[in-house]
């Protein structure tokens, strides 16, 4: 492999992740190759991060901009639930949270009738 020329910028770190995306922003890694933060190209001061759980599934997205919060997304199996804190802010009357829930369809067993001798089987109480 021929050395890289000293003016060509680095655009992938040591794990082949990509650091930076024209006209997207500057790309941060965790360890494990799951992308931590974005700052953003056009607004440096806007950065979204990304937490995962322990199997590496993103559950949470965090967009903040001048070091505030500006929304807010989690990531469920079947659920995606995004709270917009701009938005919150610009109606002041408003005091509950603006959420926006996205339900994606899941497949579901159908689940057999119980028997008689069955626990999940219940007897009212007299």
């Amino acid at each position: 492999m021929a050395p890289k020329p000293n003016n060509l910028p680095t655009i992938f770190d040591a794990n082949g992740n990509l650091l930076t995306l024209d006209n997207i922003g500057t790309l941060h890694w965790h360890y494990n190759n799951t992308l931590n933060q974005l700052t953003k190209a056009d607004k440096s001061n806007t950065t979204q991060y990304s937490v995962y759980d322990y199997q590496g599934n993103r559950v949470r997205s965090v967009v903040e901009s001048n070091n505030q919060a500006q929304s807010q997304r989690d990531y469920l199996p079947s659920l995606d639930i995004s709270t917009n804190q701009a938005k919150q802010q610009a109606a002041p009357y408003t005091s509950a949270p603006t959420y926006c829930v996205k339900a994606t369809k899941t497949t579901h067993k159908t689940p057999t009738k119980p028997t008689t001798n069955s626990p999940a089987t219940y007897n009212p109480i007299p």
